[in-house]
């Protein structure tokens, strides 16, 4: 006890699904502001599925001593949406362009931590 009381105790609570939304969706929107007005438009659906499979995965699969790599983070959730920040505007030219590399990049950073089908 002595020695505690010289440090303070922080409690940072997670964000909630709206803030999350909020700041991922301003990321993405600015980001495809350069982009085909299909593909721009793009930018809302993504994000909210983007934090929808994250909440999911992170509900569902929850860590195990047989699965103890299945902690996920906003770190995940992040990388999702960095992966598309990596698209170029002058190669993409259709809305389905993107949702291939959304679907790419959910793959890579969830689907590739599972292992069994179950």
């Amino acid at each position: 006890p002595r020695f505690v009381r010289h440090f303070a105790m922080l409690l940072i609570p997670s964000p909630t699904e709206t803030t999350l939304k909020v700041i991922f969706k301003s990321i993405l929107r600015g980001f495809l502001s350069n982009f085909s007005r299909g593909i721009s438009d793009l930018a809302e659906l993504l994000v909210s599925a983007s934090v929808e499979i994250y909440q999911r995965v992170s509900v569902d699969l929850l860590p195990t001593p047989a699965k103890s790599h299945y902690v996920f983070n906003l770190r995940d959730l992040s990388k999702c949406v960095q992966g598309m920040l990596q698209a170029d505007p002058a190669s993409m030219r259709e809305p389905r362009e993107m949702l291939r590399l959304f679907y790419h990049e959910c793959l890579r950073v969830f689907h590739d931590r599972l292992i069994n089908l179950e």
